[in-house]
């Protein structure tokens, strides 16, 4: 009779695991806690939490990924004055010609097929907003100037927005709607896709916009350019404060509810 009891609390015991696993997704940073480990770190392809020192151009990518440093352009540095809600830093920009860049990397295409998932995280505090796009991230294939992906927002402010190609020509652009945002002040910003090919946009806790496209795969070029706080390869580039996550296969919130701020730095196992 022990036996039994003791194989029904274990099988139960899995159970409650498994499932408390499963809905660990949308929930696991939010708890708080300082040095709390990422049960999706295996699908991160990019995490900058831009530590470091005042003034440093060291910017090291820490998702599992390892793919190192990336290649610094103008006077692109860390700044500690003013950080995030997540951290120490951010990398600063200053809106003449700054910009973090990396090799291209097929990893930059997020999404082959409509189930595909992602998330795209950053937290962005703009001092001005130039005219052109202020893009966050920008993926495009520069050997022929067709658009993979990218996460912007307008020359007056106040919306963000995420647009992607199927094919390399026709986009297709999702914007948010009350977003509000405005300088001075951080913001966290995702986008997530999840196996429906819904895509939603937050700012801070709330869901400011979706859409699910009959087609929400993205272009996969052969060549990327893969830059963080500008577009074209530096054409423009942002004016403010930047820290970011990228998760390729999972949905890190797929909630119309929202999706709760992270208040510890993105963990880096």
């Amino acid at each position: 009779m022990l036996k039994r009891i003791a194989v029904l609390a274990l099988v139960t015991m899995l159970a409650i695991c498994g499932q408390t696993k499963a809905n660990m997704q949308g929930t696991y940073q939010w708890l708080g806690k300082t040095g709390a480990s990422d049960p999706f770190y295996g699908f991160t392809i990019l995490i900058l939490n831009m530590t470091g020192v005042n003034g440093s151009t060291v910017f090291t990518d820490t998702s599992f990924k390892h793919r190192g440093n990336a290649a610094v352009t103008g006077n692109a540095q860390i700044s500690t004055t003013t950080a995030p809600p997540n951290g120490t830093g951010a990398l600063l920009l200053d809106g003449s010609g700054d910009f973090l860049s990396y090799p291209n990397n097929a990893d930059f295409s997020l999404a082959a097929s409509n189930s595909d998932q992602y998330t795209v995280e950053a937290f962005v505090n703009m001092t001005s907003f130039p005219g052109g796009s202020n893009s966050i991230i920008y993926s495009y294939a520069d050997a022929i100037g067709s658009f993979s992906w990218t996460m912007f927002m307008p020359p007056m402010g106040g919306e963000f927005s995420f647009l992607f190609s199927p094919d390399g020509s026709a986009t297709t652009t999702i914007t948010s709607t009350g977003a509000s945002i405005s300088t001075g002040t951080w913001y966290y910003l995702a986008v997530d896709k999840d196996a429906t090919g819904k895509i939603r946009l937050y700012r801070n806790t709330v869901m400011v916009g979706s859409a699910t496209p009959a087609d929400s795969s993205m272009f996969s070029p052969g060549v990327i350019f893969f830059g963080i706080g500008t577009t074209s390869g530096g054409v423009t580039s942002l004016d403010g404060r930047l820290v970011l996550r990228i998760t390729k296969g999972i949905a890190r919130c797929a909630s119309d509810a929202g999706c709760p701020v992270p208040l510890v730095p993105f963990p880096t196992d």
